[in-house]
């Protein structure tokens, strides 16, 4: 069945319909190699006072199974989530297995020895402090006469 009406009604109306259905073969073919490499879990980035904060879900690893890395200004997190049993019985599998790597640009400097990362009931949490240097900083403001003393 063609998917375009128009061209079974009028085949010369449109001379790039062979080039065009290439393209698509070749977007759907990408699209399809995408989602059989692996899967990226849900983060959040937020900005606090004093760092910059990374939540990512990952329930049912364990922290063995993780790998956070900071550098050049990018966070990754990367790992492999595994069964949690033999395939043998199957009914039904919903979730996504295999493995992972997800990179965030953080928008800000930050202290690289000071990063800490913690792994709680499913969620790995990442605190990127901030470098002195991208931290608000007050500025006092003189007058002529602080000038002059």
């Amino acid at each position: 069945m063609n998917r375009y009406p128009l061209i079974q009604r009028a085949p010369g109306l449109l001379p790039w319909y062979d080039s065009l259905a290439g393209f698509q073969r070749e977007v759907h073919r990408l699209f399809q190699d995408l989602a059989e490499t692996g899967y990226g879990p849900g983060l959040d980035l937020y900005e606090e006072e004093e760092a910059f904060v990374l939540q990512c879900e990952l329930p049912g690893m364990g922290r063995e199974q993780i790998a956070v890395s900071f550098q050049e200004g990018v966070l990754s997190v990367s790992g492999e989530r595994k069964p949690l049993r033999e395939s043998g019985g199957l009914l039904r599998a919903e979730r996504r297995l295999g493995k992972f790597e997800r990179h965030v640009l953080i928008p800000g400097a930050v202290d690289p020895a000071r990063i800490q990362a913690t792994y709680v009931d499913g969620i790995l949490r990442v605190l990127l402090p901030k470098a002195e240097s991208a931290k608000p900083r007050q500025i006092p403001v003189s007058t002529a006469e602080t000038e002059k003393a």
